[in-house]
């Protein structure tokens, strides 16, 4: 078959890729239905939908510093509270209390990109429900791609699942500030009442955007943790396409062979270097500092500086110097 006419296929393929799966997801047995069944049309579309959240997740990384200056100063947004604000924070008699006068309030709104990937995990994890009820418990785990695609499903459901709950907390927050009566209780706010000090102190907590004044284990951190692990392990994944590729293919085959020879060839080299690391340590001990203090009556050089050339005394003796 011409390969021009294969690459153009696959291109209007991908292009065509939304369409033609809700075709199939509609009607499978027509003609487009038919063709999306075909086990090479299947890798295209598997391979394509990949490449395309490969991209997402590339793109969601490079825009991140573009979404973080588009964020809203407290100052600015609700100006008319700014004053209320200002003089809870200059009393410093609270044990609950901030100590930022300004901030940049979060986001609680996801990005097209956000919910494009929120997508695709949902698709993905449905996919692997259904393959898991197909095959069964044990010969779906038996196969590692299938183990490493419900590890990444986990992992962005989690980070998503984080990200919109502090979200859904930043909203409620924004509201919450909104009425009069938050104000009021700020306004009567006492040094006895802790519990409202707490819940005060909580608000504007989650409104800022400044990550040095958050919590170590704050949702977004752990979101974002639990994001670049499955972005290793997604980009690692890609591996799995490498032996379609007549020049890739047979060399990842022939590595994955050799690990087994590798890891000996590392028990070998780690063997040979712990001996001339306890070697060298016995040949150069002396010339720790807290050693030379405990022989040396009058040391012949600062303490506090190591020798000038311990190799070379020791290559002196060794020839008698």
């Amino acid at each position: 078959m011409n390969p021009i006419f294969i690459i153009c296929f696959m291109l209007i393929h991908c292009i065509l890729l939304p369409v033609n799966s809700l075709i199939y997801i509609i009607h499978p047995k027509c003609k487009i239905g038919k063709l999306m069944s075909l086990p090479c049309v299947k890798f295209i579309s598997h391979f394509a939908s990949y490449l395309s959240f490969i991209g997402m997740l590339i793109a969601s990384s490079l825009r991140f510093a573009k979404e973080e200056k588009q964020l809203e100063r407290f100052s600015h947004k609700y100006s008319n509270y700014f004053s209320n604000y200002t003089e809870y924070v200059e009393n410093i008699d609270y044990v609950h209390q901030v100590d930022f006068s300004d901030f940049y309030i979060r986001s609680y709104k996801p990005s097209d990109l956000d919910l494009l990937i929120t997508i695709w995990v949902i698709g993905q994890t449905w996919h692997e429900i259904k393959k898991l009820f197909q095959l069964g418990i044990y010969e779906y785990l038996y196969s590692p791609i299938n183990i490493v695609n419900s590890l990444l499903n986990v992992l962005y459901i989690i980070s998503y699942g984080l990200k919109y709950h502090t979200m859904i907390l930043v909203a409620s927050k924004l509201k919450q500030i909104e009425t009069s009566k938050f104000w009021l209780d700020l306004g009567n706010l006492n040094e006895t009442d802790l519990e409202s000090q707490k819940n005060i102190y909580e608000t504007f907590y989650w409104l800022n955007s400044d990550r040095f004044y958050w919590k170590s284990f704050d949702p977004i951190n752990l979101s974002e943790g639990f994001f670049a692990i499955g972005n290793v392990i997604a980009f690692a994944r890609l591996c799995y396409f490498l032996p379609i590729s007549q020049q890739l293919g047979p060399l990842e085959i022939t590595l994955g062979k050799m690990i087994n020879d590798i890891f000996k060839f590392i028990c070998i080299f780690i063997i040979v270097f712990t001996s001339f690391l306890f070697s060298l340590n016995n040949l150069y001990l002396y010339y720790n500092t807290e050693i030379r203090k405990k022989v040396e009556v009058s040391a012949p050089y600062n303490h506090e500086e190591e020798a000038e050339n311990p190799f070379l005394t020791k290559a002196e003796l060794g020839f008698g110097s």
